[in-house]
């Protein structure tokens, strides 16, 4: 049996049996669409186009910082760990 052709004696009652069967429709009119315009109708939909960049731009921002802050530590000689240590 092929896999395409569905018997109502194999698979259960479908409200759709009635439609299973039916060959795919073939304008007359239209040319089949190339996949590659198929492929990009379901293609993600970039709403947050340049959310990454600003995210990355963030990061970068912080980590500037704690560098900048590493840096007056250790040239000042301020050691702010201390203030985190438990008091015995």
């Amino acid at each position: 049996m092929n896999e395409m052709n569905r018997s109502a004696a194999t698979e259960p009652e479908s409200p759709y049996a009635d439609i299973l069967d039916v060959p795919r429709h073939k304008s007359l009119r239209h040319a089949p669409m190339p996949l590659e315009e198929r492929a990009a109708q379901f293609s993600p939909f970039a709403a947050l186009s340049g959310h990454g960049r600003i995210i990355e731009d963030t990061r970068n921002e912080a980590l500037e910082k704690v560098e900048h802050e590493i840096i007056r530590t250790w040239t000042e000689g301020d050691e702010p760990w201390h203030k985190y240590q438990e008091e015995e």
